[in-house]
């Protein structure tokens, strides 16, 4: 199913967004940063180059986690209740923020990136990313909820024993 998801134009559409988030909060981290908006400069990074690739790092690693997670958790579902369960808006959200979190610490490693307000560099790469790509119908919001529930499958019977 991942391989499958690799090949979709979603998988790509929903890194596009998260890498230009990234990129938005780094921009704005260093702006801030020039400015006497913190005592102590919110991103730093040395240069545009390490700026971009640190955006497709913390993108790339992002998606990658709130996917993997995400369908993980739902086959954990279906062998605990032999039904085809959606994550919820809860979990999927919590996967994606975990998975932004990893990629700044990734990014952090590798790059010359460097991030004051880690947790609120995260949320906010997230809210964007998300916030933009539900706004544009790129993430569906008809038949989601945020609690765990049973998938409606098209054509198939609920119970899946």
């Amino acid at each position: 199913m991942f391989l499958a998801l690799l090949k979709s134009r979603h998988f790509y559409n929903v890194l596009g967004y998260f890498v230009v988030a990234s990129a938005i909060v780094i921009g704005l981290g260093v702006v801030a940063s020039e400015t006497t908006l913190f005592a102590a400069p919110a991103i730093k990074v040395g240069g545009f180059l390490s700026a971009a690739i640190a955006a497709g790092i913390i993108g790339a690693t992002a998606l990658l986690f709130g996917f993997g997670s995400t369908i993980g958790l739902r086959s954990i579902f279906r062998q605990v209740t032999g039904e085809h369960i959606q994550t919820g808006r809860i979990i999927q959200y919590t996967c994606f923020y975990i998975g932004t979190c990893l990629g700044l610490s990734l990014a952090a490693l590798l790059t010359a990136f460097a991030a004051a307000y880690f947790w609120l560099t995260a949320l906010l790469i997230f809210a964007i990313a998300f916030g933009g790509a539900t706004l544009t119908g790129e993430i569906p919001t008809r038949g989601r909820t945020w609690l765990p529930s049973r998938m409606q499958m098209f054509g198939a019977p609920m119970n899946h024993k």
